[in-house]
């Protein structure tokens, strides 16, 4: 009875919080009118109380308000590439709250509109020309060119890495210079030595990707090999002995872990399936795998 008497209580008084996201914009940023200028993250929140509620509110809940906090304080002039969500905490029990706390979170990229004091640059970092954008890049001090690169669509990466890695093949990039530090951001290996991933779906491993147990090993090797393993293994799990169907199952268990960390939401059904968020780095090419997850349900 004593324990019953403890429970209840604290069951009670737990509270309750639900995450819904609400919505995702999408939009590349830079040309000769804007450009990007950093991340930023905003909140608008809104009380309600015991027993009027809606009627008395406290605050305002609302995606205006959320994205005019991010902007309060940063350089730019909007957000864009915007990702929102609700969050709803209700204290001391959701089906009998007396205090309900509602937020709207949205985080983007921050965009500033070119000005007399922001005046547009031929040269800037928004040049769709690979090699003006290698050598802008280059400018920036090591921060500058990660978040940079963070803020790059898969589409306005893979020309830059395309170029990058033939820098390297005409042995253009020196060990140890500023080049081979973007080379290493970029495409994440060391120019001219041995690829810890693989770039366009060159195998630089020495075992076969049957061997992978992660995620992280998978995406080595070339798209068409990596669909052929997640077939097979994805039958294993279904169909083998009890022994073969258990390592499958950690296998998929293990890869859908690992690439879950590098999206933000998944839908199957659209023709963009998954949403990647801002700060999120992925390998050349790695869209086409986290796409094909999405899609045939290993996610």
């Amino acid at each position: 009875m004593k324990k019953l008497l403890v429970f209840l209580p604290i069951l009670f008084l737990t509270g309750c919080a639900y995450y819904q996201p609400i919505g995702i914009s999408s939009t590349s940023i830079g040309s000769q009118y804007e450009r990007p200028s950093g991340m930023a993250e905003g909140v608008s929140r809104r009380w309600l109380f015991f027993p009027c509620y809606n009627a008395c509110p406290v605050g305002e809940d609302s995606l205006k308000g959320a994205i005019a906090d991010a902007l309060d304080g940063q350089v730019g002039d909007t957000l864009a590439n915007v990702y929102a969500e609700r969050r709803i905490i209700a204290f001391p029990h959701i089906y009998f709250p007396l205090i309900v706390r509602s937020d709207i979170i949205v985080t983007g990229t921050l965009v500033k509109y070119n000005t007399k004091e922001f005046p547009p640059d031929n040269n800037a970092l928004y040049s769709v020309d690979p090699a003006i954008l290698w050598n802008n890049i280059l400018k920036l001090d090591q921060n500058g060119q990660d978040e940079f690169i963070k803020s790059l669509s898969a589409d306005r990466r893979a020309p830059l890495v395309n170029y990058a890695l033939e820098l390297e093949k005409l042995k253009k990039i020196s060990e140890g210079s500023p080049e081979a530090s973007l080379f290493y951001t970029l495409v994440s290996k060391s120019a001219g030595f041995a690829a810890h991933f693989a770039i366009k779906g060159v195998v630089a491993l020495d075992y076969p990707i049957e061997d992978c147990q992660t995620y992280d090993c998978i995406v080595n090797y070339s798209f068409e090999e990596q669909k052929k393993f997640l077939i097979r293994i994805k039958k294993e799990a279904e169909y083998n002995a009890t022994e073969e169907r258990t390592n499958a199952r950690n296998k998929l268990k293990f890869i859908k872990k690992e690439a879950f960390k590098k999206i933000r939401a998944c839908f199957p059904e659209k023709e963009s399936a998954i949403v990647i968020p801002p700060e999120s780095q992925i390998l050349f090419d790695e869209l086409r795998l986290l796409e094909y997850l999405c899609k045939e349900g290993f996610l």
